[in-house]
């Protein structure tokens, strides 16, 4: 640094645009990292030099908490809200959420993301989901790609397997990656207050964040989280509370609703399946900041998945990798995808819709709906399931076990 004079900047006069802006740009970050008072002049022309640049830069220059990360166009531009595939989405807020939406005037001007938490006592930096540890630690959350303008909401029992393992694709640049354990360090800590700051104020960013019906999200959970009888397991005795110790596969739907509505669900500690959906990456407050609101069904999540890696710019990675014919990583919810996560329990939605007729009273339905109203609220869902009328509960108090599907 002690060597580093004024005419060390000749050399930018010479060579192509991108060549001159590239060692323009390391000069001034070197300079600026001196931070010594006989660099003034020499910071100055640096300085003046990323003006003349400016243009250029503003083009494709990503510079990370790493350092210089890339300079150029990174990575391919998404068609953002304009692609093809999104056009006969419907505005946000325009109708209540029963399929994917658009907010094409999202806010660029976001909350501050400082004391930002993935969800109720989870905050940035603190300890991730490891393959090493007895019980996941942080589940779901904001994770963003700075240099591909993305960023991205997990919310558990929203495809969230599937879309940590795209995810690690994209980190990774590698289409290979089908098993979401590869790439979790990756993934979780890449992030910070900083690059999400940067991406939710960018105008041509894509914030996406795909929700699920309140009682179909419960179901999915009850199904999944209960079905063990691994009584020693502390992760299973977290993930079905509703158990008290016991058998998980003993628990009825009728145990799983007596413990919503006696308990605290937004609490930290809670296990984050049964939390709010709007508890999540701070939905509540910041649902304005998201340009990208999907609705998970089973009979369009693989092409509303698909659509938003299109509008992003990441389409390419829409892959199950050359061991695989490249075929499609989103599927159909009845193909089952080799990576880890929760079998499948419902072919079609309404496979689905049958089942939650016969798992759900009328009134402990609206119960659980009203115990999750914030959901209904922040998402505009409807204010009552479309198959009410119908249910019957005649599943309502059988174990799980004994249930037939």
């Amino acid at each position: 640094r002690s060597n580093f004079a004024p005419n060390h900047l000749e050399p930018i006069l010479r060579g192509t645009q991108r060549n001159r802006t590239a060692m323009c740009v390391h000069m001034y970050v070197m300079l600026m990292l001196a931070a010594l008072p006989v660099m003034t002049v020499a910071q100055g022309q640096a300085a003046e030099c990323l003006v003349d640049h400016v243009e250029f830069l503003q083009r494709g220059l990503t510079v990370s908490q790493f350092g210089l990360k890339s300079l150029g166009v990174s990575g391919e531009d998404g068609q953002g809200l304009s692609a093809a595939c999104a056009q006969d989405y419907n505005p946000f807020l325009s109708e209540p959420l029963v399929a994917t939406q658009l907010q094409k005037n999202a806010s660029n001007s976001p909350l501050r993301f400082d004391n930002f938490e993935h969800y109720p006592g989870v905050a940035w930096g603190g300890p991730v989901w490891r393959k090493d540890l007895p019980l996941p630690v942080r589940m779901g959350g904001l994770t963003v790609i700075e240099d591909r303008k993305f960023a991205f909401c997990q919310i558990p029992k929203v495809a969230s397997s599937e879309w940590m393992t795209v995810l690690a694709k994209v980190v990774l640049n590698n289409v290979s990656v089908n098993d979401k354990f590869d790439a979790l360090d990756v993934t979780l800590r890449l992030d910070t207050p900083k690059m999400a700051q940067a991406v939710f104020s960018n105008p041509e960013g894509i914030r996406a964040v795909f929700v699920r019906e309140t009682l179909s999200r419960v179901r999915a959970a009850f199904l999944d989280k209960c079905n063990s009888t691994l009584v020693t397991s502390l992760d299973r005795l977290e993930a079905c509370p509703m158990s008290d110790g016991v058998d998980g596969r003993k628990v009825s739907m009728k145990d799983v609703v007596g413990w919503i509505v006696k308990s605290n669900i937004s609490a930290p500690g809670v296990y984050p399946h049964w939390m709010p959906q709007s508890d999540f990456c701070e939905l509540r407050s910041r649902i304005s900041e998201y340009n990208v609101i999907g609705y998970y069904d089973r009979d369009h999540l693989s092409s509303d998945a698909a659509c938003v890696m299109e509008m992003a710019g990441i389409a390419e990675f829409n892959s199950q990798g050359p061991a695989y014919d490249d075929a499609p990583f989103w599927q159909p919810v009845t193909v089952k995808l080799d990576i880890d996560g929760p079998a499948v329990t419902s072919g079609t939605d309404d496979d689905e819709v049958m089942q939650l007729k016969k798992l759900f009273t009328k009134e402990a339905a609206m119960l659980v709906y009203n115990k999750y109203w914030s959901d209904i609220e922040v998402f505009n869902f409807p204010q009552k399931p479309s198959w009410l009328n119908d249910a019957t509960g005649e599943l309502y108090e059988t174990p799980l076990a004994d249930l037939p599907f």
